[in-house]
């Protein structure tokens, strides 16, 4: 999904999908994010470094997102990634 350094715009019509996605790269995803059930995404953004040291920096949003027995969430928020951890933050309405 990142394996290029570069900028990147990218959109999702399914969070299901992006989740799928992400559990078959390198990246774990945290089963506490299965509650998610539908909703799409827009993340920009870009990846630096060499092959073995990626950093990746992301602006993330969410719409229409449903979780849970919550509909309608939308979502906004960063993403900062690189060989030892993964940084989100993010803010919800």
């Amino acid at each position: 999904m990142f394996g290029e350094r570069g900028g990147y715009d990218l959109k999702y019509r399914s969070i299901a999908t992006l989740l799928q996605q992400l559990r078959e790269s390198v990246i774990p995803v945290p089963a506490v994010v299965d509650v998610v059930r539908s909703g799409q995404v827009t993340a920009r953004g870009t990846v630096a470094g060499s092959i073995g040291e990626r950093v990746v920096d992301l602006l993330v949003s969410a719409s229409d997102v449903s979780a849970g027995e919550v509909d309608a969430i939308q979502v906004t928020g960063t993403v900062h990634a690189d060989r030892r951890q993964i940084v989100c933050e993010a803010t919800g309405r």
